[in-house]
């Protein structure tokens, strides 16, 4: 018992160790490296605890506020640099060599993103649906050289343009079982709200 028990301390003792070292006028850089491995050997720390029902429930809700700081550390500082990056290679994603304070080379390729919101349906809809009468556009996808009808013509380009994802509970309605086309897999989840009553 008193052996799992320092097993279970030691990435603690290890956190605490990475903030000893922190002096008063730690600069800004020295207090992130000491915070983020204070921070792995916390998480390791709770992966390796068999905790109550009880306890992980009040828990779940400031770990998930936690997991959403660190994901906002991440997402900002990731953003920066990439940007930076970008500015310096003329607005290209090149791959770059980072070298880190300590020596080490990391490579960082620098990602763009677009989110499109607000999306107009049924004019996008429309817009593809006139496309679909544009001869270049009814070519077979066979190479004949052969002119498709507007209604295949259609089809076949709504469906390259528009993602078809499967709406189960619509094609159980059609008598088309999931588990034929699909391997069913269960993960359960837990929505806590505090203070919370029946």
């Amino acid at each position: 018992m008193a052996n799992m028990q320092g097993s279970q301390m030691r990435p603690i003792h290890d956190a605490a160790a990475a903030l000893a070292g922190v002096a008063d006028d730690a600069t800004a850089d020295e207090l992130a490296d000491a915070v983020s491995r204070a921070i792995e050997h916390l998480a390791t720390a709770l992966v390796g605890l068999e905790v109550s029902d009880r306890v992980a429930a009040r828990l779940i809700p400031d770990w998930k506020q936690s997991n959403a700081l660190l994901r906002s550390v991440i997402a900002d500082r990731g953003s920066e640099i990439a940007l930076r990056l970008l500015e310096a290679n003329n607005g290209k994603p090149l791959p770059v060599v980072v070298v880190s304070d300590t020596g080490e080379q990391v490579v960082c390729t620098p990602k763009v993103t677009v989110r499109r919101s607000e999306v107009k349906r049924q004019e996008l809809t429309e817009a593809v649906d006139r496309a679909a009468s544009d001869p270049k556009n009814r070519l077979s996808p066979d190479g004949s050289g052969e002119l498709l009808d507007y209604d295949t013509a259609k089809l076949l380009l709504t469906r390259k343009v528009f993602r078809a994802e499967p709406r189960w509970s619509e094609l159980k309605k059609l008598g088309i079982n999931d588990d034929e086309f699909c391997r069913r897999q269960s993960f359960y989840s837990l929505d806590v709200q505090q203070g919370g009553s029946l």
